[in-house]
């Protein structure tokens, strides 16, 4: 086992059957159904396969010698930029299931004996491995940036592993135990997490799925949070975890992208595992992402697959207790993996030091370090930057760059290098310094999109007897929101600035026309309804049929959710519509938020939450309706006390408001800029159409309720502009860096891009006014260049006339 050329005598396996799909794409999943199937031998099965957007269900039968396989089902997912990733069998009765999920992060669940789809169970992120609990069917726990535990049976997310000592990055593998009592995860974050299913919350849960969809606890439960694992190790790997599998009840075998190979066992009261056996396959020095290990069901053999088509199988009964050491085996030494976040647009830098003593491979060792090879790599180079910045070294002329390449003062090193290394570029060569003295070499790092990467430091050591060994260390590295003084700045001005508006937009009021309204409620309702029986299904009718992802979607109905923002209050000035109206309606959508919020969320959001928890940000929308009444409240005092701001507000309160606006839309603009990096065109064309439908539909119900057009325009206004604010603290709160960021998009284009026709109509409509004024000019003037007087003027002159007969 130490080695890939080490055979023992299993079995033959032999190739029988070729299948080539029609679609010609990578197929990422296969699964076999283990469970026996009605009317038919033993030696018949099925099983799945999934590629791009499409599954397939084949039947394998044997009949005497020969071996016959069938295309019996084949489903193709609507959307058709789904990618599926993963497919796993289980068993709901006596009916054989598949579940399957990918991309999109919806995993669709097929009853194969009726050919249907069962609800579906849907994810914020793309699911990159399923898996089921082999004792118990219905239990499903689905990888992505986090665990879930479902039942899939009935469709109820059970349980959100998430919290401090959570992965960091999206988890690429997920295996469940036999009996489904612990959960074994790995990620991006080279990390193993060991969970529990057994907390008494997640006990609970699983008697609500139990009882269905009808009881009251069902339609109201939600995940429980697990916010700790019963066990967690970074000192395993030092790549990608992307394959874990359950050996035993303790025993897990687990696999990294880097080739590394290792069995442990875990301890709940220990930090460390207890390593059974670890080796390094004789690969290539590529990584290969995403390669799964499978165990069979007697947990005896074991097969990877490589990428030049070839596949190996392990006999498990036969490996030694022990971590071996041999020649043939690379030895690993710690992974010092760290967690690092740099806001975004500041610079960092990273200091790296080499001591050629340090790189030994033991002290009894006669090989000698005669250079080594330096390289920074990142899984995601949009996020940041990463450029060498300075290369120093304690002592002069102690080593030598070759772009990334150092070599150490050695009698033989630079032939020794060059055959590992051939044809560098060679700037310098110096060897009269010791071979003990450090290397520093200092990277600048500079955040340049908000988002998470992994930095693999990767080092090849070159010895003087042409060995060659290869090392890495990972930086997890988060880049966060910016912390410029702008960022500061902006939002300490906007409470002031809004309050400073409200105030006007009080004295405008009139105390009498606000009690009129309250006496005859009919546009208040009509707006009501606008408001929140029509936003939110618009905003599901958006994401369903523009194919919005999971994310995306829950935002925008977020925003259908929220009660109407204070800038309906400017727009109704500025278009002469009625602004006692706006306000009440701006007051009565704030203040029913606190129960229709929660109701839409525990109800039609389910469809979306299953797997989170939303939180409902009720200080922030008491502190909301709080800028509304006091503000407003304000203004009609000094508007009674102070009868002459009245007009003075009336005559400058249009020029103030296109300034404020102005003023906003510039500010937001040039402090959210970073922002519209991550805006894709599909989502910057099709989210502004819920304010743009919200106010057609909000007008016509308002006209078919046969109101004024005063008031048609008032609802119209009020209906369509949201308070995205709110959806920002939402998002913010409910969701982890970077997800949180990539959350706040879509309130952010609904932000800019809601009023932007209203800026259209205005520019029209002033227009048109100047060309009337000036024909109205024209006309006045007869054709000999003298004044046409009105009859208003003539009225004064005959009275004038008359008054100087009498004298």
């Amino acid at each position: 086992m130490s080695s890939d050329e080490v055979e023992y005598e299993l079995d033959n396996f032999r190739c029988t059957r070729i299948i080539t799909e029609n679609h010609r794409q990578a197929i990422y999943g296969i699964s076999i159904c283990q469970h026996s199937l009605p009317d038919e031998s033993n030696d018949t099965f099925l099983f799945a396969t999934c590629a791009i957007n499409q599954v397939c269900i084949y039947k394998h039968k044997t009949v005497g010698k020969k071996s016959t396989v069938e295309l019996i089902q084949s489903y193709v997912d609507s959307d058709e930029k789904e990618y599926f990733y993963d497919c796993k069998w289980t068993i709901f009765g006596n009916r054989p299931i598949l579940a399957t999920g990918g991309l999109r992060g919806v995993v669709r669940i097929i009853d194969v004996a009726h050919q249907s789809y069962l609800k579906p169970l849907r994810h914020l992120g793309s699911v990159n491995q399923i898996t089921f609990a082999s004792g118990q069917p219905t239990l499903m726990a689905s990888a992505y940036y986090t665990v879930l535990l479902w039942d899939a049976e009935a469709a109820l997310c059970l349980a959100n592993y998430v919290g401090p000592d959570q992965h960091k990055q999206n988890v690429l593998a997920v295996d469940f135990n036999y009996e489904g009592t612990l959960i074994v995860s790995g990620g991006l974050d080279n990390a193993i997490c060991v969970w529990s299913t057994q907390d008494a919350e997640i006990l609970e849960n699983r008697a609500i799925a139990r009882r269905g969809p009808l009881f009251r606890e069902f339609r109201l439960s939600k995940p429980h949070r697990v916010h700790f694992p019963a066990f967690q190790s970074d000192t395993l790997h030092e790549h990608y975890v992307d394959s874990v599998k359950w050996l035993s009840e303790d025993i897990i075998v687990s696999k990294s992208a880097d080739h590394i190979y290792c069995i442990w066992k875990f301890h709940e009261n220990k930090k460390e595992p207890n390593i059974l056996f670890r080796w390094k396959r004789s690969e290539s020095g590529d990584i290969i992402f995403d390669v799964r290990l499978g165990l069979s069901i007697t947990r005896k053999l074991m097969a990877i697959g490589r990428l030049d088509g070839s596949i190996f199988i392990w006999n498990m009964t036969t490996l030694p207790v022990q971590y071996s050491k041999n020649e043939n085996i690379s030895e690993l030494l710690p992974v010092h993996k760290k967690s690092y976040e740099v806001p975004l647009f500041q610079q960092s830098y990273i200091t790296i030091q080499v001591n050629s003593n340090d790189l030994r491979l033991s002290n009894r060792s006669k090989s000698d370090v005669i250079g080594f090879k330096l390289q920074v790599t990142s899984t995601n180079p949009d996020i940041a930057t990463i450029e060498k910045d300075v290369v120093t070294s304690t002592r002069s002329g102690n080593n030598v760059l070759i772009e990334d390449l150092y070599i150490l003062p050695h009698k033989y090193g630079l032939s020794h290098v060059f055959n590992a290394y051939p044809s560098p570029t060679l700037i310098n060569v110096k060897q009269n310094a010791t071979k003990n003295s450090p290397i520093i070499s200092r990277w600048l790092m500079k955040g340049d999109k908000i988002g998470v990467t992994n930095l693999t430091f990767h080092i090849d050591i070159f010895y003087n007897d042409d060995r060659t060994i290869s090392q890495t260390r990972i930086l997890n590295l988060l880049v966060s929101k910016p912390q410029r003084h702008i960022d500061k700045i902006f939002p300490i001005l906007i409470p002031f600035i809004v309050t400073g508006i409200s105030i006007i937009m009080g004295i405008l009021l009139d105390t009498n026309v606000i009690i009129n309204i309250l006496k005859k409620p009919t546009p208040v309702i009509v707006g009501f309804v606008a408001q929140y029986g029509l936003m939110p299904f618009l905003a599901m009718a958006i994401a369903k049929l523009f194919h919005y992802t999971p994310l995306n979607s829950l935002a925008l109905f977020v925003i259908g959710c929220c009660p109407g923002s204070g800038a309906s209050n400017q727009w109704t000035v500025i278009f002469d519509g009625d602004v006692n109206l706006s306000a009440v309606m701006s007051f009565v959508s704030i203040a029913t938020s606190f129960i229709m919020m929660p109701l839409y969320f525990y109800t039609l959001g389910r469809l979306y939450t299953n797997e989170l928890s939303i939180t409902v940000p009720f200080l922030v929308l008491l502190r909301t309706l709080a800028m509304v009444v006091v503000p407003y409240s304000i203004g009609i005092g000094i508007s009674h006390f102070f009868p002459k701001t009245r007009p003075f507000a009336q005559k400058h309160v249009k020029p103030l408001m296109i300034c404020v606006l102005i003023f906003f839309l510039t500010f937001s603009a040039i402090t959210y800029w970073h922002l519209f990096r991550m805006i894709d065109l599909h989502t910057i064309l099709t989210a502004p159409l819920l304010p743009f439908l919200g106010f057609i539909f909000g007008g016509i119900i308002a006209w078919m309720s046969q109101l004024s057009w005063t008031h048609i325009k008032t609802i119209g206004i009020e209906a369509g502009i949201q308070s995205t604010s709110i959806a920002f603290l939402i998002m913010m709160y409910s969701f982890p860096e970077p997800y949180a960021t990539q959350a706040m998009i879509v309130p952010m284009i609904v932000a800019l891009l809601s009023t932007k026709p209203f800026w259209i109509v205005l520019i029209i409509r002033n227009q048109i006014r100047k060309y009337q004024k000036r024909k109205e000019i024209e006309k006045s003037l007869n054709t000999t260049g003298k004044l046409i007087i009105s009859n208003d003027e003539q009225v004064k002159n005959d009275s004038i006339a008359e008054d100087m007969q009498k004298l």
